[in-house]
């Protein structure tokens, strides 16, 4: 090989190296502090914009709230909730005393509040009969109460000589009203104590005379209750 030839592989061998030399040279940082940029910093930007634009993905079936989360509470049943169930009669537990509206047979209608449940030997029920000791038939609404609502509310005619009974099992405070069509309040209203309900058997009875004026009476065995 000619002394000039070889002169000029040299001098490729060295441009070789050099532009070798230029590409491997470290790349400094945007603040110039001249540390390598290794391919994880380069790389973490790109993860982030992927993150961000993928949409979000449906909620783990652990994060659906169970359904003891969404239940409702149980609902306590209250006194207005009584069962109401109409009868054709029903029979006095105590004997009527006598009174000056005239001689009554069984009511017209009667109502009984509560269930079987309520009734023991510690729990006798209470009677409320209404009677019409006039000589026309009266025609209004009977309503009985409770502190928590309205537990029955019922149209009735009573005929003359007749009567509406309402029979409570479940002890409580209540209030029977009688009140005639087209009358701003009740021509009769009765409240029944709780204390009514022990071991004796009890009928409150209220005649309505011809003239609108009211005869009431309560009875009751007299039993030694526990």
């Amino acid at each position: 090989m000619s002394h000039a030839r070889r002169a000029l592989l040299r001098t490729t061998v060295s441009l070789v190296a050099v532009a070798l030399g230029g590409c491997a040279a470290p790349r400094t940082d945007a603040d110039g502090s001249g540390s390598p940029a290794s391919a994880t910093q380069t790389a973490t930007p790109i993860a982030a914009s992927t993150t961000s634009e993928t949409p979000a993905s449906a909620p783990s079936p652990s994060a659906t709230p169970s359904p003891t989360a969404t239940r409702s509470p149980t609902r306590t049943p209250s006194l207005a909730d009584l069962p109401v169930t109409e009868r054709d009669a029903v029979t006095r537990s105590v004997p009527m005393l006598p009174t000056s509206g005239g001689d009554f047979g069984d009511a017209a209608r009667a109502f009984v509040v509560g269930g079987t449940e309520w009734v023991g030997d510690d729990h006798r029920p209470h009677q409320v009969w209404l009677w019409n000791g006039g000589d026309a038939p009266r025609r209004g609404r009977l309503v009985v109460t409770v502190p928590a609502g309205t537990v029955l509310e019922e149209s009735v005619e009573i005929p003359p000589d007749d009567g509406v009974a309402v029979v409570f099992r479940r002890p409580a405070a209540y209030t029977v009203a009688f009140e005639e069509d087209g009358a701003d309040a009740p021509l009769v209203q009765i409240d029944v104590d709780p204390e009514r309900f022990d071991c004796n058997d009890s009928a409150t009875d209220v005649v309505v005379t011809s003239d609108g004026t009211t005869e009431r009476s309560t009875v009751s065995t007299e039993l030694a209750c526990r």
